[in-house]
């Protein structure tokens, strides 16, 4: 009857210590989820940036644009204006 009782005491203290295995394997792989969660909120969070960054930018691109527009425009109407000044004054000469 002792062997009996030292097999039940061995197989209660071996399944205890699994339980406790188990439930460290349990808390492992719980903080491994979380970090990686944590790990793909960041990945978002950094695309997100980098996105919004490009979309200033692009916006600052096209901003320039709009605001050089008036410029070339009155530029090309000066060079344009200047041309047929030059054309009447050549006209004028030829007279």
């Amino acid at each position: 009857m002792e062997e009996s009782d030292t097999l039940q005491v061995e197989k209660s203290r071996v399944l205890e210590q699994l339980q406790l295995m188990t439930t460290e394997v349990d808390r492992l792989e719980s903080r491994l989820q979380a970090a990686k969660r944590r790990r793909a909120r960041a990945v978002v969070s950094a695309l997100e940036k980098h996105q919004k960054a490009q979309d200033a930018d692009a916006r600052e691109m096209r901003s320039g644009c709009y605001k050089a527009l008036p410029t070339l425009r009155s530029l090309r109407f000066k060079i344009t204006s200047s041309r047929h000044r030059k054309l009447d004054l050549e006209r004028d000469d030829t007279k």
